[in-house]
């Protein structure tokens, strides 16, 4: 499976060196820094994006397909995380909670990275359909394949992904690059 990789998106370097070091050594983690989004690649090219809310706020349109990936950096005061920080890391935190939630964090990474790797080509073919709008009909036909096999695809698909609505599977295939 190819290296996970990050870019950290702050203005306080030492912010972004500390939790850089985490991600190398805890984690192996491919890591670049900048300290502003003009000098930044291009964001798609990584799994993950640590940005301050500064940054986001000032170029947030640059962030709106990019929203699973991002993880805010802030310094709210919390010993620990809670159970609504999910996109939010805290500069407040222990070193174990820092620690704890990155491992999560690359664990559900490494799930949907490794579920992407099990569709097969037949299965992406009939969800970029799907995420276009096609209907099971206009699949078959599209595809050459029965509509039964059509159907068959899309349950393989919700089992695999465990995503049922097309919503669901839209932005899946946006985030993986599908479409």
């Amino acid at each position: 499976m190819k290296k996970i990789n990050a870019i950290i998106l702050h203005e306080d370097s030492l912010i972004s060196l500390g939790l850089s070091k985490i991600l190398r050594e805890l984690f192996n983690i491919e890591v670049n820094i900048e300290h502003n989004l003009s000098d930044a690649m291009n964001l798609d090219d990584y799994d993950l994006i640590f940005v301050s809310p500064n940054t986001f706020a000032l170029c947030h349109t640059k962030f709106i397909t990019l929203k699973f990936k991002i993880i805010f950096i802030s310094n709210f005061n919390s010993n620990h995380p809670q159970e609504n920080t999910e996109n939010f890391i805290s500069s407040q935190w222990t070193e174990e909670a820092i620690i704890n939630y990155i491992g999560k964090k690359i664990s559900s990474l490494t799930e949907i990275k490794s579920s992407k790797n099990e569709l097969s080509k037949r299965e992406i073919d009939v969800l970029k359909l799907i995420v276009s709008g096609y209907l099971n009909k206009q699949i078959a036909d599209e595809l050459n394949i029965s509509i039964n096999t059509v159907l068959t695809h899309r349950k393989n698909l919700t089992a695999k992904l465990g995503i049922k609505s097309v919503s669901g599977l839209s932005v899946y295939a946006m985030m993986n690059g599908l479409i």
